[in-house]
């Protein structure tokens, strides 16, 4: 039921927002489904910052990078031998993976059809989905279509924007050092490397919209949210679809609707 609203909502947001005359060239969306593994989709298997598993990939999940890169935006390069060396993301091959990453654009379509094929897991990890949310919004490697951070030729300031929404507690956290897979049953941790990947966020310039969605979260998993945005302005509590419908059509009309129209 929460994620049959959940798509309703998103879909009309991504219409609402794209759909507007003056949002062409203005506006980009991405989307990024997590439980406790992103998809970075099989179009990338063969990227140089994967470590795609061998045989069939299935799912096209990914773990996190060793320590210390663990939560890092970029593809991190070490020197080992002397000789610049990648550092890869681990492809997990598993069953239990959400729908694949869709990256920014201007086309609705690609934006509904990622939203429609959401599906629901039981486990959750929200650090690697905000993770996933800063390389989207870069200009960096993995992910390349995002404007540089800060201020561009001719003073205009571009706006980097990230919604996020949970409707549970962080359950999953990586297994390092010893295994990059979240199979780690440590909530604990799952809302230290959260907080610090929000954290990561807002010091880029990212402006965080958080959102609690549903009534299964337990007051620390609020704690984790409000704190993610960084602004009790920017975090919001969602019971039911109606809350979260309200959610939407507030964020539509006051950061972007606005500016649109001005």
């Amino acid at each position: 039921t929460k994620l049959g609203a959940l798509k309703v909502v998103a879909t009309d947001f991504v219409e609402t927002m794209l759909g507007h005359s003056n949002a062409r060239n203005q506006i980009k969306i991405g989307l990024v489904p997590f439980s406790h593994y992103v998809n970075i989709g099989l179009d990338n298997r063969f990227e140089y910052w994967v470590d795609a598993p061998e045989g069939q990939w299935r799912g096209a999940c990914v773990g996190s990078l060793p320590a210390p890169y663990t939560l890092m935006d970029i593809v991190p390069v070490e020197m080992i031998d002397g000789t610049p060396t990648t550092i890869q993301f681990p492809g997990i091959d598993t069953f239990d993976c959400t729908a694949p990453i869709v990256d920014l654009t201007e086309n609705i379509p690609d934006l509904t059809v990622g939203i429609d094929a959401m599906g629901w897991k039981a486990s959750t990890y929200i650090g690697e989905g905000v993770m996933w949310g800063i390389r989207l919004l870069s200009e960096d490697e993995p992910f390349t279509k995002g404007k540089p951070f800060g201020t561009f030729s001719g003073s205009v300031n571009h706006r980097k924007v990230m919604l996020v929404l949970t409707d549970g507690d962080n359950t999953q956290a990586p297994s390092l050092p010893d295994s990059p897979t979240h199979d780690s049953w440590n909530g604990e941790l799952g809302n230290t490397n959260t907080q610090i990947a929000c954290s990561l966020a807002r010091d880029e310039g990212i402006e965080i919209y958080s959102i609690a969605f549903g009534s299964a979260i337990s007051d620390d998993g609020l704690s984790v949210m409000q704190d993610c945005a960084g602004d009790v302005s920017r975090y919001y509590r969602a019971e039911d679809a109606g809350d979260l419908q309200s959610v939407f059509q507030q964020f539509i009309e006051e950061l972007v609707m606005l500016r649109l129209t001005s």
